[in-house]
């Protein structure tokens, strides 16, 4: 009986520990990264399409970050219908504006309408979009592109924001190299995902070799148990 119940104690920390380690490993909060909310009164925006103006903006990590989510806001040179779908292509890069991940974006960006009106009377549309695999950064600083390369419709305007430093790029051809901008306003966006940091945290490797460990332990307890029988009878 007594080697039962230790065997069941050794089991059942061996659940608790390997549960805790997932939770901490995994690190899924989902919180904004970065925030630039947007402007809604009299926003302009700057006109980004894909292949002729292009717009960045920047923003910096303080640590290593797992990318799962982006939103932004954005206007159309005229009234849309709901039949119009985007495509938009969305980049990552390194401040001297090295690629690091570009990957163009319909089915799965959730277009919506606001409550605000541009400067010249027209919607403000929100866009989300969860990445189909997480975009792994780390401390740094980085340039963000988002630019509309769809056809059903004229220019797309990225929306500004009166929130971060005020600086925002261009770039009239994809093989160009981004170039700060006159005008000091930033673009409105957020980055959502979570802080990677696992430096305290059991590697795979280390783990399997304690959950051996355990096992051979209630292993053994099952071993001792059953030679306590045939020794009784």
């Amino acid at each position: 009986m007594l080697g039962n119940l230790k065997g069941l104690s050794i089991i059942k920390t061996v659940g608790i520990f390997f549960t805790a380690w997932l939770v901490v490993s995994m690190n899924v909060y989902a919180l904004p990264i970065v925030d630039q909310s947007l402007n809604s009164v009299g926003n302009i925006g700057y006109m980004s399409n894909t292949g002729g103006n292009e717009m960045a903006d920047n923003f910096s990590l303080a640590a290593n970050y797992q990318i799962d989510g982006l939103s932004w806001f954005g206007m159309y040179f005229d009234l849309i219908s709901t039949a119009n779908t985007d495509s938009f292509l969305v980049g990552f890069y390194q401040s001297d504006s090295s690629l690091i991940n570009e990957m163009s974006y319909s089915a799965n960006i959730t277009r919506t309408v606001t409550p605000f009106l541009d400067a010249f009377g027209l919607p403000v549309y929100e866009y989300d979009l969860v990445f189909p695999t997480p975009i792994f950064l780390d401390a740094g600083d980085y340039l963000l592109s988002i630019s509309n390369s769809n056809t059903d419709f004229l220019d797309w305007f990225w929306a500004d924001s009166l929130d971060g430093d005020f600086l925002n790029y261009f770039r009239i051809a994809a093989i160009d190299t981004w170039s700060e901008y006159s005008q000091e306003l930033s673009l409105a966006f957020t980055l959502d995902g979570s802080e990677r940091d696992i430096s305290e945290v059991p590697l795979p490797a280390t783990l399997a070799l304690l959950l051996i460990g355990l096992l051979a332990a209630v292993v053994n307890t099952g071993r001792q148990q059953v030679a306590s029988v045939w020794q009784r009878t």
